[in-house]
């Protein structure tokens, strides 16, 4: 059977901002910024994916205020756990996105900017006993081409109090021709260990060309969606 996703509310009456409350994919970082079924391949990159997944996802409670015009947008949603998820308490955390578009012209652009993505409270295991309970954060992502369900990325649990994800993002448009780019850090905060608190990294770097030379469409939530196609392929 099915599940809901996505159900929310949204005021646009405020002028500067909308303010959205429910359950809904926030917006996390640039390749994210792409409709669904927009991105270059398939798959989302297996950086963004698992930064996505830390505070947003599809079917993310929040409530986020949006911002934006001509060449920026701002947004920051506090997030709680995703619709289905069964946990003793809830996850909180906070997701915030920023671009700009420094250079534009008809057939060429340039896109910047910068995410963050936190979990400020994992959800713990269990009652707040002395001690407290663990609350384990898991970093794990599958390959891009999923053909089943290994994964290649897994640190296995980690009792944490908090993670921080910081994003960088570059795209660029020429025609036909589109380049895109976000490198990410990401800090776990352990709950009490004599350990080192661990730091993760990881970045990507892909491109498109399209071969009928229709270019990839900018849209207003600051990321590239697919090309609308002028005419059907001929190899003539």
């Amino acid at each position: 059977g099915g599940k809901v996703s996505a159900a929310w509310q949204q005021n646009n009456r405020l002028g500067f901002a909308k303010v959205r409350l429910g359950a809904f994919p926030p917006p996390t970082l640039l390749e994210d910024a792409a409709f669904h079924g927009a991105s270059l391949f398939a798959e989302r990159p297996a950086p963004a994916e698992l930064v996505r997944g830390l505070a947003g996802g599809d079917g993310r409670t929040g409530l986020g205020v949006y911002a934006g015009g001509d060449r920026w947008t701002a947004a920051g949603v506090l997030t709680g756990n995703l619709v289905g998820t069964q946990t003793y308490d809830e996850q909180s955390g906070f997701v915030g996105r920023v671009s700009y578009v420094p250079f534009k012209r008809t057939d060429a652009l340039i896109h910047v900017g910068a995410n963050v993505n936190l979990v400020l409270s994992p959800a713990a295991t269990g009652p707040g006993l002395p001690g407290g309970a663990t609350s384990p954060i898991r970093l794990r992502e599958r390959p891009e081409l999923r053909v089943d369900g290994t994964r290649l990325v897994d640190t296995g649990n980690i009792d944490a109090d908090g993670v921080t994800a910081l994003g960088v993002e570059l795209g660029a448009q020429r025609k036909n021709l589109d380049l895109q780019a976000e490198y990410f850090d990401i800090a776990v905060e352990r709950r009490s260990s004599a350990l080192p608190d661990p730091d993760f990294s990881g970045w990507y770097i892909q491109a498109g060309w399209t071969l009928t030379g229709e270019a990839r469409r900018y849209n207003a939530a600051g990321g590239f969606d697919g090309p609308r196609a002028a005419a059907p392929f001929d190899l003539k």
